[in-house]
């Protein structure tokens, strides 16, 4: 007879935690669409009266505003999928926090943990997103002068 090794089963909760990495990350540059079709991906660091400057590529390149479109700031994807996740969190920290005291006191901490994380997690990353549109938006209403060293 072959015998059988233990193995150790990774953490459900681990395992939760590393495929939510990548979206841990927040794009920090707007993309700007003109009306010659041209496609601009930059930080937006300021504006005068004829255009708006970003920082890209390591130079700063101006885009005349009477060419501009569209701007899609950063941040505010990642902030609309973290209010989601936020919400569920909320929804669920309601149902779960009642249970808690009926769970073995063997799992009680994990369940807890599971209970609160969504809600620990969205929050903080929605705010991260918006607070990173709202640094794009600000930055967009900025005086730029190019003795800035932005």
């Amino acid at each position: 007879m072959r015998k059988q090794r233990k193995t150790k089963a990774i953490p459900l909760l681990a395992i939760c935690l590393l495929s939510v990495i990548p979206l841990l990350g927040c794009n920090t540059t707007a993309i700007i669409r003109t009306q010659t079709g041209m496609v601009y991906d930059g930080r937006i660091i300021g504006n005068d009266d004829e255009n708006v400057y970003i920082s890209a590529y390591n130079s700063i390149r101006p885009i005349e505003k009477s060419e501009i479109v569209t701007i899609r700031h950063p941040g505010l994807v990642r902030g609309i999928i973290w209010s989601g996740v936020a919400a569920y969190g909320v929804a669920n920290t309601a149902v779960g926090v009642p249970m808690i005291a009926d769970q073995p006191q063997s799992t009680r901490g994990a369940f807890t943990i599971g209970v609160f994380l969504p809600a620990a997690l969205g929050t903080s990353l929605l705010i991260k997103g918006f607070m990173t549109m709202s640094r794009s938006k600000t930055a967009l209403n900025r005086p730029y002068s190019p003795s800035e060293s932005d």
